[in-house]
């Protein structure tokens, strides 16, 4: 037996029975409402039983239906929402230094960077040491807006770490940084699941923490249905093609300078 079928027999198929049986019992209470409409001798009650039983029978369909469109809606107010952020202009207020997080930054890219904007990066130490402490600074971010003040169950510990006041105290900045991200790397993601691009550039300075640029690509959250409770929480629904991470940073860093 393989592992590939064994797996399927532990995992998928107990859900998959579960599932038809749940719908066959569905399907049992719109019939047997049907059939009690077909019965009544009553026109009023007859035209009730009858559109009650279709309903039923239908309401998977019908509850799928409504969830996806409120997954619609809050996928374009996303989009809104992220269109309507202040950004900051880097017109006489570009930085000496900056860091890159993601593995899209290959070493030809960075070259363009430091080359066309005068941008320089850190010796390898420093560098790995302000990485670091900002990727931890917006994983405990994103943990404390998701789940702030919730406790890990069955205990009585906090499901995030201690959230440092500031970037600015995570880094311990002396100076302004611009820092450019993408992906898990960026700070206004919604989840831990990505379905799509996300590129980000902020300026901070050891008085502020200031977007420059933000994309995002439009995503969806996943709607599992009775057939089929293996929907991915997130999938991609973008209309048209993602600027390509040297695209954003080229738009983004029009006019900067010091």
């Amino acid at each position: 037996m393989s592992d590939q079928f064994l797996l399927f027999l532990l995992l998928v198929l107990p859900v998959l029975i579960a599932g038809i049986l749940a719908y066959l019992g569905i399907l049992a209470v719109g019939l047997g409402t049907v059939v009690a409409a077909f019965r009544s001798a009553h026109p009023v009650q007859k035209g009730t039983l009858l559109l009650v039983g279709v309903l039923v029978i239908l309401s998977p369909v019908l509850f799928h239906a409504g969830m996806e469109m409120r997954a619609q809606h809050k996928a374009d107010q996303r989009q809104a929402n992220l269109g309507q952020l202040e950004r900051t202009s880097l017109a006489g207020r570009l930085p000496g230094h900056f860091i890159a997080l993601g593995g899209s930054f290959r070493p030809e890219l960075l070259t363009s960077i430091k080359t066309r904007y005068g941008l320089r990066t850190y010796p390898e130490a420093e560098n790995q040491r302000l990485a670091e402490a900002y990727r931890s600074y917006r994983r405990a971010e994103l943990c404390h807006r998701r789940h702030g003040g919730e406790k890990m169950p069955g205990t009585a510990l906090p499901k995030c770490r201690t959230l440092p006041e500031t970037v600015q105290g995570a880094l311990d900045l002396r100076e302004p940084l611009l820092v450019f991200a993408e992906g898990f790397n960026t700070s206004m993601r919604e989840d831990n699941v990505l379905a799509g691009d996300i590129y980000e550039i902020r300026l901070i300075t050891p008085q502020e923490d200031l977007l420059v640029a933000y994309f995002e690509e439009r995503t969806v959250e996943g709607t599992p249905t009775i057939f089929n409770p293996w929907t991915p929480p997130r999938r991609n629904s973008a209309d048209t093609q993602p600027p390509t991470l040297e695209q954003f940073i080229e738009t983004a860093l029009q006019g900067a300078s010091r």
